[in-house]
């Protein structure tokens, strides 16, 4: 089995990530969890203030090469043809929520009121053009805006067919946990752990039994 030693996870928030993490405990591993810099510098190349290099340099300085490295970063979802073509030796998960429960997950929070360095808002992502745009997107309804940010973190990956792609439902990991870890441990190359990912909240699992019901 040969494993795999760069590793990329794009995922926007409240997407249950929490699940995979687990991934760090394993032997040999070194996982960079949501580096801003990397966020940054990919909003940065979309509004064309950094060129493509910088991206990637800003990337490379997160590699270990002893070790296997997983970076999981939002915004690599917008940046996903570029890791393709400048890393070939990576990998990719992407992990995607069910639409309706990633928008349901946020309607009791107000991302515009976050810090910035912190919790970025949506203000940082490629998509928002400029802050006219941004105040435009915000002035709908928020469950309209939110449907439309997750369409946005899912096109670039829907457009793009690698075998170095691996997509992963949230509810899927949920619901059967030990056949995804299986197919994951066989797609970057580990051996098979059954501890490989948390375990989901009950409401979680509620909701995902719901949807495959539909």
């Amino acid at each position: 089995m040969v494993k795999t030693k760069l590793i990329f996870i794009p995922a926007p928030w409240r997407s249950g990530t929490h699940l995979i993490q687990s991934l760090k405990n394993l032997p040999g591993v070194k996982f960079v969890f949501e580096p801003w810099d990397i966020g940054d510098s990919i909003s940065k190349y979309y509004r064309k203030k950094l060129e493509i290099k910088d991206v990637l340099d800003t990337i490379k300085k997160y590699i270990d090469k002893d070790k296997i490295t997983i970076i999981q970063e939002k915004r690599l979802g917008f940046f996903i043809k570029e890791l393709i073509i400048n890393f070939p030796e990576c990998k990719i998960i992407h992990y995607e929520r069910n639409k309706e429960d990633w928008v349901h997950s946020f309607m009791n929070r107000d991302i515009q009121k976050e810090p910035k360095g912190k919790e970025e808002s949506l203000l940082h992502y490629p998509f928002m053009k400029d802050e006219k745009n941004a105040k435009d997107f915000f002035n709908q309804p928020k469950e309209i805006w939110l449907g439309k940010a997750w369409e946005e973190f899912q096109k670039q990956s829907r457009k793009i067919k690698s075998k170095r792609i691996i997509k992963i439902k949230y509810e899927d990991i949920v619901l059967k946990p030990e056949e995804i870890s299986k197919e994951i441990s066989n797609f970057i190359g580990i051996e098979f752990n059954k501890n490989v990912f948390g375990k989901p909240h009950r409401n979680s699992i509620n909701r995902s039994k719901k949807n495959e019901n539909k």
